[in-house]
Parts: C-alpha cells; structure tokens; sequence
C-alpha cells in the first residue's frame, strides 16, 4: 500500500515535470540537492517525502535543474 505522503510526491513530480516517464526518471536519478540519493530512496519517511517535496517546489521555482 503506498502512503499517502508517497502518493503525494509522484503526484507532485508528474505535475512538475509534465509527463509521467520524465517524472518518472528524476525520482530514480541522483540529485545534488538531495546529497546525490535517488528521490525515491526518501520516500520511505514522511521526512524524506518532505524533503523531496521541498525540491521539487524548487525546480519549479527554477531554482534547480
């Protein structure tokens, strides 16, 4: 069963990103801004969710690429 936090974030990458296979590989990729963990390795935690969620609203704000 997925969380609702985890949920929120795959919902909040496609939203983001516009399509599902971009969102998709940005949760499975290294991000800097994430100490170069995968995104989806933090979603086990409503901490880690948190905290993806945080640079994704960065990204969007054209903070990070």
């Amino acid at each position: 069963m997925i969380s609702i936090e985890k949920y929120r974030v795959k919902r909040e990458a496609l939203r983001v990103f516009g399509a599902k296979n971009i969102a998709s590989d940005w949760l499975q990729s290294p991000v800097p801004a994430l100490g170069g963990k995968r995104p989806v390795e933090l979603l086990d935690s409503t901490e880690g969710c948190l905290q993806v969620l945080k640079i994704l609203k960065y990204i969007e704000m054209g903070e990070f690429s």
